[in-house]
């Protein structure tokens, strides 16, 4: 079958530094014995469909460096001021004149993606003729906006959940984005309206991103977990 676009066009990106603020040393402090947030999404990548020439993890302190190295995955020396940068996308995405015609970037923050997912979500982009599609996990719950004004629809008296519309939430672990949009329109993913970017629904366990120390050890106890149980989070 044709694809609309062409895998090996398309650039396979982690970006990672060492200076997160709200859980210190986030990407290299251990998960398990001898696992990473960063090495772990590595791994998570090496075992997809991702064409290994096409992979770059986008990092520059020496930690993380050292990580790429051993598990022999290619560097896209980034920045300092790329690293603290977070307004500036041809700043932040510094690869942006890489010789690719789209990018794909997977989140190293979400330790419970699988492989799996990532493989449908490149044929999903690669099937579609889309230039952007971002990951979103689909809910059902009661929201308000700011001014405690109910947001949702009234399908009940009760507020069931199961009553309620479902709508999409982000889900910030891949995102899907043209070279040349980004280039020349400063566009990364979408102009956000409908269908700009595409949505891509995966499981909402997959979507759990680490922002705080409770969420880290978290994973950490999962992780744990799972290694005593001889199973594996990421099949």
């Amino acid at each position: 079958m044709k694809h609309l676009k062409d895998i090996n066009r398309i650039l396979f990106i982690v970006q990672a530094r060492t200076g997160s603020t709200r859980v210190k040393n986030k990407m290299t402090r251990e998960i398990s014995k001898g696992v990473t947030l960063f090495s772990n999404v590595i791994d998570i990548v090496k075992n997809s469909k991702i064409p290994h020439k096409n992979f770059f993890v986008s990092i520059n302190e020496t930690p993380l460096i050292n990580v790429a190295k051993s598990k022999g995955v290619n560097i896209f020396k980034r920045s300092k001021e790329s690293a603290n940068e977070s307004t500036d996308l041809l700043k932040i995405f510094e690869w942006h004149n890489l010789d690719f015609d789209h990018y794909i970037i997977i989140s190293a923050c979400c330790p419970f993606l699988k492989p799996k997912t990532i493989d449908n979500f490149i044929d999903s982009f690669i099937n579609n003729e889309c230039n952007g599609m971002m990951s979103a996990v689909c809910r059902r719950n009661i929201l308000w906006d700011n001014k405690r004004d109910i947001l949702n629809y009234k399908t009940s008296n009760d507020f069931q959940t199961q009553t309620l519309n479902e709508y999409y939430e982000a889900a910030h672990c891949l995102y899907a984005g043209s070279m040349d949009r980004l280039k020349e329109n400063l566009i990364h993913m979408g102009k956000f309206v409908k269908e700009d970017p595409m949505i891509f629904e995966i499981p909402e366990e997959e979507a759990f991103d680490i922002d705080n120390e409770w969420q880290f050890n978290l994973v950490k106890s999962r992780f744990t977990l799972s290694k005593d149980h001889h199973g594996s989070l990421n099949n």
